[in-house]
Parts: C-alpha cells; sequence; structure tokens
C-alpha cells in the first residue's frame, strides 16, 4: 500500500511539474508575442513622422496585437476614417448647435468642410481596397487625397482677413493619420 502510495504521489507531483511548466512557458510565450507585437508597431511607427500619434492610434485597437505589417496599415486607415467620421459629426454639431452667431462665411466654410471630409472617406475607403490588393502606390495616392480635403478644409477659413478656423486642431490631428498611414504604406511596398 506504501509503494501504491509513493507511486501516486510520484505521479502526481510529476504531472503538477510538468503542467506548471508547461504554463510556465506558455506564459512567456505569451509575454514574447506581446513583445513583439509592441515591437512590429514600435518599429513601424519609428518610420512615421508623428510616431506618438502612430502609438497611440495603433494600440488602441485590439485587433494591433495580432496584426501583421500588412494589418496595421489597415488599422491606420480604418482609424484615420474614424476620424473623419468623427470630423463631421463634430462640424455638423458645430453647424447645429453654434456657440456664437456664426457670419455666412464661416457657416459656407464648415458646409464646404463637411463636403470635404466627405470625399475624404471616399478616398480612404479606396485606399483600403488598394492595401487589399496591394496597390499600395494608389493607396497612397488616396490617403494622399484625404489629406489635402482636410488641408483646403483648412484653408478655406484662411480666405478672409481675420477669420480663425474652428477646426485647425482636428484637421492637423487628421493630417497626421493620413502622413502616418503613408508611411506605413510605404513600409509595405
Amino acid at each position: 500500500m506504501d509503494c501504491i502510495k509513493a507511486s501516486y504521489i510520484s505521479t502526481l507531483a510529476l504531472f503538477l511539474s510538468i503542467t506548471f511548466f508547461s504554463g510556465t512557458v506558455s506564459a512567456s510565450r505569451r509575454l514574447a508575442g506581446d513583445s513583439n507585437i509592441t515591437s512590429l508597431i514600435s518599429s513601424t511607427c519609428s518610420h512615421t513622422l508623428y510616431v506618438d500619434v502612430c502609438m497611440a492610434s495603433l494600440q488602441s485597437h485590439a485587433s494591433s496585437q495580432t496584426a501583421d505589417l500588412h494589418g496595421l496599415a489597415s488599422i491606420s486607415i480604418n482609424v484615420t476614417v474614424s476620424q473623419a467620421k468623427e470630423n463631421i459629426n463634430f462640424i455638423t454639431t458645430m453647424k447645429d448647435h453654434p456657440s456664437s452667431p456664426q457670419d455666412e462665411y464661416v457657416s459656407s466654410c464648415l458646409d464646404d468642410c463637411l463636403i470635404q471630409y466627405g470625399d475624404a472617406i471616399d478616398d480612404l475607403e479606396q485606399s483600403d481596397e488598394a492595401l487589399r490588393e496591394g496597390e499600395f502606390g494608389t493607396m497612397n495616392i488616396m490617403v494622399a487625397g484625404a489629406m489635402e480635403n482636410a488641408n483646403s478644409c483648412e484653408k478655406g477659413f484662411g480666405e478672409k482677413e481675420g477669420v480663425q478656423s474652428p477646426l485647425k486642431d482636428l484637421n492637423e490631428f487628421f493630417m497626421k493619420l493620413c502622413s502616418n498611414s503613408m508611411a506605413i504604406s510605404n513600409l509595405l511596398a
């Protein structure tokens, strides 16, 4: 009976040791994988002009944790599309609920910006399609078009002396996202 107990305890100890060791190895692999993903994001973002914006935008998406470079490029475009939609919502709210009386010129500029951001979304959706097809040059052209839409929105306010763009920060942030998307695309080419 004592031999059976001793054999049982030895087997149990061996089983627990293997289970513990497997769990440790598995956890180490997961941590190394997380490190590799973070490393890929860091490495990718180091090739952009706006590293901090790139890091924040890519790391904020759960799918970036398992993405390769192609996936990170797609996430970057999707983040930029989302920002364009947020900008449209902001502009619409601004027009519907002005914090101060808007003159006709500012209202007209906001209308133009709504059109520009609508066009930017179209360009970005086409760039995502180009990415899926491996047409990185076309992707960059479309993202550059979206970037120019935001730039045109911003410039519109400057055409009248004394008018400040209420969208300056939003336009600049959107253009940084576009710039980062193009830089990531260049890594794929």
